[in-house]
């Protein structure tokens, strides 16, 4: 039977946890009443990564939103989100934070794993997790919630594998396999996440029982069936080539990453949501003083010892920042995405500092209190920026011309909205040069684009120009497109005899393209000689 103390204490905590859920849910309340963003535009409104609700099961067997990665957990999560919300993206918002909740309520449970944690010190974690501004952007954009599905997942997949250590119990080994399943579906980055994370775990607890040999058959046997069910769906190993950098650059780079992630991890206030990122090299300051930050990192693990409370919280800093650093190359590579993860040990790190204290705890509360407070503002206010592509991108642009996807974004509002002159002007600004940069690429899409806009303006000699440009160069499922629009060109500029040369002798799918041709040949006062039957071709563009 329970004292009276123990029982109070249980009251206590089970408060403490409800005053901090409600802080972040109200941190986050701004993140509800929103459209749809980025992304959101192909994978949900589109319905790429969305399936009926009958046929989620083909999640498993299909790439996700026609991409070469493979997260039939997100697939399912945008299905189940679709058949209760339709296209009423407040409702997708709200799965967004209530998975955050899921991770702060999960999180001091993670981190006991790893560290003899008290209630209180708990209690600043879940704060920490909770109101870290490297929520906005995942629990923002709909399309990041890979990020809280991984996250989720990762930190089941540590407790129950603790649990499965600890007690043998079979039920806690095949919840680790389920978790462990869970995770690799939701996002790649579990397959190495996870292994190290044990391989952490086994390193700083030595005491944990024997080994469990049904543990080890159902981990590697889970990791080995995704493996073989990826590489049949998604038979390319990764879809992101290295770059053209050198060793040295590629090294240099990595180090600027680092550097970005620790800023990133320490600041309350937001970080820009641009994934540019500046191709560095061993004359670059910055670089140098990265490398003396990480030199005395690793002088601070030394004389605290590895295995020490702040040892295992900043390894797990580094574990988990190592997606960020692009080692694997990643299309995004600066997206402050990467650095929901690492929250996780940060979050650590300070709740075995606050325990370590003997003088200066209140002070140490204080000032943690004040860096809360300001996070929490940061959060609340950026979650009103998700309210459409214009209030997400317009600020990110102006903070980081560099920032190519959001002049995309930004244009394809405009120009859905039919204020072609705005659009224009932010195609043309993501399009020029962006020399030392590594980015994700909107190139083509803005060419097209902006071709059209300049063909219905009246510049049909300026989408000529583009066209023309990229019809070799573009990809099969985009040549009809272009080449056809190429012809329109050439029609507005009068040269019917440019069109008949760009549509003549090819299959069309379409009869737009025919039309077009027949109208030409009709201003040459040639006999149009095009057979019908060539619409109905095996073989069409």
């Amino acid at each position: 039977m329970r004292t009276p103390e123990a029982m109070a204490n249980t009251i206590k905590s089970n408060k403490a946890i409800f005053l901090i859920t409600a802080f972040v849910v109200a941190a986050h309340i701004s993140y509800i009443p929103n459209g749809f963003t980025w992304l959101d535009h192909n994978d949900i409104e589109q319905k790429r990564a969305v399936l009926p609700i009958g046929q989620v099961y083909k999640a498993f067997i299909t790439p996700f939103g026609e991409t070469s990665f493979y997260r039939p957990m997100v697939t399912i999560a945008n299905s189940i989100d679709n058949r209760l919300y339709g296209h009423w993206a407040p409702g997708y918002h709200l799965t967004n934070v209530l998975l955050h909740l899921g991770v702060v309520i999960l999180a001091p449970v993670f981190l006991s794993v790893f560290f003899d944690l008290t209630a209180r010190q708990k209690f600043w974690a879940m704060l920490i997790v909770g109101l870290h501004p490297a929520s906005i952007l995942v629990v923002g954009s709909i399309i990041q919630r890979q990020e809280l599905l991984v996250t989720i997942f990762i930190m089941l997949t540590l407790i129950f594998y603790k649990r499965a250590r600890e007690k043998g119990r079979w039920r806690d080994v095949y919840f680790t396999g389920v978790a462990m399943a869970g995770a690799l579906l939701s996002k790649e980055t579990a397959l190495v996440l996870i292994p190290v994370l044990i391989i952490m775990d086994k390193f700083f607890n030595e005491n944990l029982g024997k080994i469990n040999v049904r543990l080890w058959i159902i981990g590697a046997g889970t990791m080995a069936a995704y493996a073989a069910l990826r590489m049949k769906v998604v038979p390319k190993i990764w879809g992101t080539g290295w770059g053209e950098l050198s060793i040295g650059q590629h090294i240099a780079t990595r180090l600027g990453l680092a550097g970005k992630w620790i800023l990133l991890l320490v600041s309350p206030f937001k970080s820009n949501f641009s994934d540019a990122v500046r191709v560095m090299d061993w004359t670059n300051w910055y670089v140098w003083v990265v490398i003396l930050l990480l030199a005395g990192v690793g002088v601070i693990i030394w004389k605290a010892g590895v295995r020490s409370g702040m040892g295992k919280a900043i390894l797990m800093i580094l574990i988990l920042l190592a997606p960020g650093l692009n080692i694997i190359p990643v299309p995004r590579v600066g997206s402050p995405h990467y650095g929901y993860l690492p929250v996780l040990g940060l979050a650590g790190l300070a709740a075995v500092l606050l325990g370590k204290l003997k003088k200066g705890r209140r002070m140490a509360g204080i000032v943690l209190g004040i860096w809360l407070g300001i996070a929490a503002m940061t959060v609340f206010r950026a979650g009103f920026q998700f309210e459409n592509d214009e209030t997400l991108f317009k600020a990110e642009v102006e903070k980081d011309r560099n920032f190519e996807e959001g002049y995309y974004y930004l244009g394809n509002y405009y120009l859905k909205s039919r204020n072609l002159a705005e659009a224009r002007k932010y195609y043309e600004r993501g399009l020029a040069e962006k020399k030392n940069y590594l980015y994700f690429s909107q190139k083509r899409n803005m060419l097209i684009n902006l071709g059209g806009i300049k063909l219905e303006t009246g510049d049909a000699r300026g989408a000529y120009e583009i066209y023309d440009a990229m019809q070799d160069s573009v990809g099969e499922d985009m040549k009809p497109y272009v080449v056809f629009n190429l012809a329109l060109a050439a029609r507005e500029m009068g040269d019917n005899q440019k069109v008949v040369e760009i549509l003549g002798g090819r299959r069309w799918q379409r009869p737009e393209p025919y039309m077009l041709l027949n109208q030409a040949l009709e201003s040459l006062g040639r006999i149009n000689s095009v057979p019908l039957l060539q619409y109905l071709s095996p073989e069409p563009q």
